[in-house]
C-alpha cells in the first residue's frame, strides 16, 4: 500500500490502516573512512549519484516506508540547539523527496555516546524532530539504535536519563509517536533485558526490535508465537521489528546464518510476523550491500534486486 504524498503539516497520527513494509537505507560499502552513517550526510554526502536513486529504489520495491539514520550532536550549529543550516537542509531534501515519491518516513536519530553529554544528545534528537515535524509522512522516530548493546553497563545513568529527558522534549516539538530499538526482543522476565525494558516503558510509545537470524538459534527469531508471552507482561505495547535480515556472505563477529536460502528463508519468516495483529510492520535490513557480508537487497550498483529478498519482501502485508 503506497500512500499518496502529503502536503507538509505539523502533526501526524499513525494510520491506524497501515502496516509498515519498509526498507532500510544505508551507506555505501565503499565509504570505508570508519564513520560511516554520519558521513553519509557530511562529507560524503551523495544526493543524485546515492540518496535519490536509493529512495527510487525503495519505492519500486514495493515499500510504503524508508528508514533513515539521520543527524546526530555534530550537526549542531555553535548555539547547540538547532542543526547546521546546510545538514538541515539535506534533511528537507531528503524528506521532501520521499514525500514525493509517496513514502512514509521512519527516522532514526544518531545518538551515541561518545558524540556527547546526555543535555547535547537530547538536544541534538529535538533538533532533528523539529525538522521532522514540518512533515505528515513520518511516521515515526528512533531516538537510539540499539540502546540496549551500547548502554547496558549503564543503563540507570545514560540510557534513562536521555529517554526521560528527551521524551517529553520531543513531544513539545511533535506528536510523532517515539521509540528507542532494541538489538533483540522481546525480553521476558527474569531477563535481564526485562527490567531494562519496564524503566525505560513510559518513554515509548512503541516496541521496536532488531531482529537476526543467527545460527546458534536459527528458530528463535523471528517465529509464530514469539510474541505470545509477551502480550501477557505490563510492559506490553504494540511492536515493530524496526531492522531485520540475513547476509548472503557468512564472517564477521555476529554468528549469522548466511546465504541466499537463509536469506529468503529469514525474509519468508518476516513476511510471516507482519500479520501478526499487533506488528506494527517489518523493516528489511538493507536496502543495498552495506558491508562485507551483503546484506542488500541490492549490490551497490543498485543494479537488479537480489529476487531472494524482493519476492518475499513484496508479501509482507502493509495494512492491518
Amino acid at each position: 500500500m503506497r500512500l499518496a504524498a502529503r502536503p507538509a503539516g505539523s502533526t501526524f497520527t499513525w494510520p491506524t490502516n497501515v502496516k509498515i513494509r519498509a526498507i532500510n537505507q544505508v551507506h555505501k560499502q565503499s565509504d570505508t573512512d570508519g564513520f560511516n552513517w554520519p558521513n553519509m550526510w557530511d562529507p560524503n554526502y551523495d544526493w543524485n549519484g546515492w540518496l535519490r536513486p536509493g529512495l527510487d529504489r525503495v519505492a519500486a520495491l514495493g515499500a510504503n516506508t524508508v528508514k533513515m539514520i539521520g543527524l546526530g550532536v555534530p550537526a549542531l550549529s555553535v548555539d547547540g540547539v538547532t542543526l547546521k543550516p546546510y545538514l538541515a537542509d539535506r534533511m528537507r531534501q531528503y524528506l521532501d523527496y520521499a514525500q514525493s515519491l509517496g513514502l512514509l518516513v521512519f527516522w532514526q536519530v544518531n545518538s551515541r555516546k561518545a558524540y556527547g553529554t546526555t543535555s547535547q544528545l537530547v538536544a541534538a534528537a529535538v533538533a532533528n524532530a523539529r525538522v521532522l515535524a514540518g512533515y505528515q509522512n513520518v511516521v515515526g522516530i528512533d531516538l537510539w539504535n540499539e540502546i540496549d548493546l551500547e548502554l547496558s553497563a549503564t543503563w540507570e545513568a545514560d540510557a534513562v536519563p536521555f529517554m526521560a529527558a528527551a521524551y517529553p522534549a520531543i513531544k513539545a516539538v511533535t506528536t510523532v509517536p517515539l521509540t528507542a530499538s532494541l538489538s533483540a526482543g522481546p525480553p521476558l522476565p527474569p531477563a535481564s533485558g526485562y527490567t531494562r525494558m519496564t524503566r525505560l516503558f513510559p518513554y515509548v510509545d512503541f516496541w521496536n526490535f532488531h531482529q537476526y537470524h543467527r545460527t546458534t538459534d536459527v528458530t528463535a527469531i523471528p517465529y509464530p508465537g514469539q510474541f505470545d508471552t509477551f502480550r501477557t507482561l505490563p510492559y506490553y505495547k504494540p511492536w515493530l521489528i524496526g531492522e531485520s535480515g540475513a547476509p548472503r556472505v557468512s564472517g564477521g563477529g555476529g554468528g549469522f546464518a548466511a546465504g541466499p536460502l537463509e536469506q529468503s528463508e529469514h525474509w519468508s519468516r518476516l513476511m510471516v510476523m507482519s500479520y501478526e495483529p499487533d506488528c506494527m510492520g517489518v523493516v528489511g535490513f538493507s536496502l543495498t550491500d552495506y558491508d562485507a557480508l551483503h546484506f542488500g537487497v541490492y549490490e551497490e550498483d543498485l543494479g537488479t534486486p537480489k529476487r531472494e529478498l524482493a519476492g518475499p519482501f513484496a508479501a509482507w502485508r502493509d495494512v492491518r
